[in-house]
């Protein structure tokens, strides 16, 4: 399992790597063509299409894949227990009427 956690890692690695690298590239066009307000403030109506968005996507969709690794710490470091005691969360039963004297 540790194997698969390192290669989760690593390939999270150069994703994040890869998507730095190309919006990074594709906001150095854009502001060669647009100026540098648009990193601020789109123009109303602007269509999500271009380099930006796409890598902006391609970092939403990262995020499902980071779950996974929040999955590896949740369930290999730390395993569920064997049974849940929840006795303590739960208040003292109330007496019955008939033991009310």
């Amino acid at each position: 399992m540790k194997f698969a956690m390192c290669v989760h890692n690593a390939f999270l690695c150069l994703l994040s790597a890869a998507m730095c690298a190309g919006a990074g590239y594709e906001a150095y066009l854009r502001s060669q063509k647009d100026g540098v307000r648009w990193l601020f403030c789109e123009d109303i109506g602007t269509a999500a299409s271009g380099g930006v968005f796409y890598w902006s996507y391609i970092y939403y969709l990262s995020k499902f894949v980071e779950f996974i690794d929040t999955l590896f710490k949740v369930f290999v470091i730390h395993p569920p227990p064997a049974r849940a005691d929840i006795s303590r969360l739960c208040p003292p039963p109330l007496p019955s009427p008939s033991t009310r004297v």
